[in-house]
C-alpha cells in the first residue's frame, strides 16, 4: 500500500517541480516527519527530485523561490552592467547591455 505522504508527493510533483527541502516541508506540514522522509526518499530514488539546478553558472538547487530570485537578480545586475563594444558604421561604441535596453525577467528564469 502506498503511503499518504508518497501519494501527496506524486500529486505535488504532477503540478510542478519541487526542490527536496521544499517538497519535504509541504508533506511534513500535512502528514508529519516520517511520511515526509519516506516520500522524499522515494521521489529521489525515482529521479523526480534533482536539486542540481543552474541558471547560467549559478547553482540555485535547493534554494527557496525568494532566495533564488534574490541571487538571480544579482547575477542579472552583474551581466547587465558589463561593457560591450559595438561597431556602428565603422565607429566603435562602448555600452552596457542595460543602456542598450536588454531585459531579463528574473521570475521567468527562476520559474523555468
Amino acid at each position: 500500500m502506498v503511503s499518504t505522504g508518497i501519494s501527496y508527493a506524486y500529486k505535488l510533483l504532477s503540478m510542478r517541480d519541487y526542490f527536496k527541502d521544499e517538497l519535504y516541508e509541504k508533506i511534513e506540514k500535512k502528514f508529519g516527519k516520517l511520511e515526509a522522509e519516506k516520500a522524499v526518499l522515494e521521489m529521489e530514488q525515482a529521479g523526480y527530485i534533482d536539486d542540481e539546478v543552474y541558471i547560467e553558472t549559478m547553482s540555485v538547487g535547493g534554494m527557496d523561490y525568494d532566495t533564488a530570485i534574490e541571487n538571480v537578480d544579482g547575477l542579472i545586475n552583474s551581466v547587465m552592467s558589463k561593457k560591450v563594444n559595438i561597431d556602428v558604421n565603422g565607429t566603435q561604441v562602448t555600452a552596457t547591455l542595460d543602456s542598450l535596453g536588454v531585459n531579463c525577467d528574473k521570475e521567468d528564469m527562476v520559474d523555468k
